[in-house]
């Protein structure tokens, strides 16, 4: 059974919980079901409006895939984000994704402000950690080290992650941290 499905089961149970709203709309996210996610999210935002999560995720909910959307999805993603950081203004990866919508749109200027660097580094660091967490449960070995050069080096493994394609563990890290790619 996919997490989904249980997430269903547990809100059909009660739809008044909106944890359980949250993670049934990022799981709906992800499989690109983003109207149920739309649905769900929505609701959870008029129960507790100054949920942060809930507006990150109701923001990739109505973004669905950039390279798909069309103009009121993303003036509705940018919404959200936008609510996303007026409640925490570190909240995870919402500049990004803010910093993708208006590259996408060509507003060169606002994509750059979400850019910076501050924000850039966060999320780096965010997703550093995310995959050496992974790697980490996988029993997989780590270590850090200095090159030849004296530059520090994270992590030379010998064999990709079992069931993971042979891709770096990043790439799930995306996902985890709702970044369209």
């Amino acid at each position: 059974m996919e997490a989904a499905d249980q997430l269903e089961q547990a809100w059909r149970l009660d739809s008044t919980l909106v944890e359980i709203a949250i993670n049934l709309g990022g799981a709906y996210v992800m499989q690109g079901r983003h109207d149920k996610a739309v649905r769900v999210l929505e609701e959870a935002s008029r129960r507790e409006p100054h949920n942060v999560m809930i507006w990150i995720n109701l923001g990739a909910a109505y973004l669905g895939h950039l390279e798909k959307s069309d103009e009121e999805g993303q003036l509705k993603a940018i919404q959200a984000f936008e609510r996303a950081l007026s409640l925490d203004p570190t909240a995870p990866s919402v500049n990004y994704n803010l910093g993708l919508i208006y590259k996408e749109r060509g507003e060169k200027e606002r994509a750059a402000a979400h850019f910076g660097e501050r924000s850039m580094w966060i999320l780096l660091i965010r997703m550093l950690a995310c995959a050496w967490s992974r790697l980490a449960m996988k029993g997989m070995s780590r270590a850090v080290a200095r090159g030849s050069t004296g530059e520090l080096r994270l992590g030379m493994f010998k064999q990709p992650l079992p069931g993971n394609a042979g891709r770096f563990p990043t790439e799930n890290c995306f996902l985890a941290h709702g970044l369209q790619r």
